[in-house]
């Protein structure tokens, strides 16, 4: 039987992003671009219709004070399918907490 660890995220709360089969049911929490399960997320906002999760509700806080500042940029990242494989040597910097690095694969 194969064991997952799984790390906090630089919120402190969720999983690293997903990947695999697994990444098409996350949703990205457009404050620090962590993956988000929907299904069991605790912090979400609904804005223009649309709803939105996040890892904690320090990314929720920050979202509902200016949720066009997010959107605006959640518009410019690339467009890659989920599942898509990252270059060999891609490094992660969490958006939050620029400090923090690590290999995105």
């Amino acid at each position: 039987m194969n064991t997952v660890t799984q790390k906090a995220c630089c919120c402190g709360s969720a999983p690293p992003p997903a990947s695999g089969p697994e990444a098409l049911s996350q949703s990205t929490d457009p404050v620090c671009g962590m993956s988000v399960d929907p299904a069991i997320a605790r912090h979400q906002a609904e804005v223009h219709g649309q709803t939105y999760y996040f890892c904690s509700a320090g990314c929720r806080a920050k979202f509902v004070a200016n949720p066009d500042q997010y959107l605006k940029a959640a518009a410019l990242v690339s467009t890659a399918a989920p599942g898509t494989p990252v270059a060999l040597g891609t490094i992660y910097t969490c958006p939050m907490h620029p400090q923090i690095r690590r290999n995105a694969a």
